[in-house]
């Protein structure tokens, strides 16, 4: 997989509050590989994110909602695609 550009999450908590994180986007031709690392995050526990000088843990009990940009290019079959939110 190589390493492009730059993504965008945005986590939305259950009190209101936001936390966006920007981290390199993984292409590449394995898509396989890229799905998988995609399901393994919607089935986690807890989001680990790993910066400059420190790794935060947030449980996904506190998580309302996570939106990423853009899409990544492999996504896990249960994932709704070409979908519009109103």
């Amino acid at each position: 997989m190589a390493i492009d550009q730059k993504a965008k999450a945005i986590i939305q908590f259950m009190d209101g509050t936001k936390l966006t994180v920007t981290y390199p986007r993984l292409t590449g031709k394995n898509s396989l590989a890229i799905a998988d690392s995609v399901g393994k995050a919607i089935q986690a526990e807890k989001l680990a994110i790993a910066t400059a000088g420190k790794l935060v843990i947030i449980p996904t009990c506190n998580i309302k909602l996570i939106e990423v940009s853009p899409v990544p290019d492999s996504l896990p079959p249960a994932v709704m695609r070409d979908a519009e939110i109103a």
